[in-house]
């Protein structure tokens, strides 16, 4: 068993990422103007960018006037910030931390479904005459009867 801090080690930069976003999600107020926090707000952190969500295109235009200002006061506060994307309303969801710890190696999971076998014999019986090879027929059978099943159609 590992114990808490191994564990928070291994994940570390998730952590450190989402405690830098929350950090700055409570000095945003003292960073920007009263009345652009109210109308702004920091959402995530992507690559050395900061994504923040703007309630209305006037709160967007005066967050781009005040850029490079926010970005100095960021660069002095430590926020290893190098650029801030504006993005209007609730075309950006908030995103919870997400920390994973895997142990060992894992397995991927695939899903396989299965074509109707009605659909795969007409599909053959269509395709009979172009395919000679009988392998490439049952594969391209099988696509277009998968194909006509996720289309709700018939072959």
């Amino acid at each position: 068993m590992r114990s808490f801090k191994e564990v928070l080690s291994s994940c570390g930069g998730a952590v450190r990422l989402g405690l830098m976003l929350e950090s700055l999600r409570t000095e945003w107020a003292f960073l920007v103007s009263p009345a652009l926090a109210r109308r702004t707000r920091p959402v995530a952190y992507e690559e050395g960018v900061l994504i923040v969500s703007c309630s209305s295109p006037s709160a967007e235009t005066a967050l781009r006037m005040e850029r490079r200002g926010i970005l100095t006061a960021l660069g002095r506060l430590g926020y290893p910030i190098k650029d801030i994307k504006a993005v209007r309303g609730g075309g950006y969801q908030e995103r919870p931390i997400e920390v994973k710890v895997f142990s060992g190696s894992r397995a991927k999971r695939t899903v396989r479904t299965e074509p109707d076998p009605l659909a795969m014999e007409r599909a053959e019986e269509r395709l009979k005459q172009y395919v000679p090879d009988p392998e490439i027929l049952r594969a391209m059978a099988r696509a277009m009867a998968l194909w006509s099943k996720s289309k709700g159609r018939g072959v």
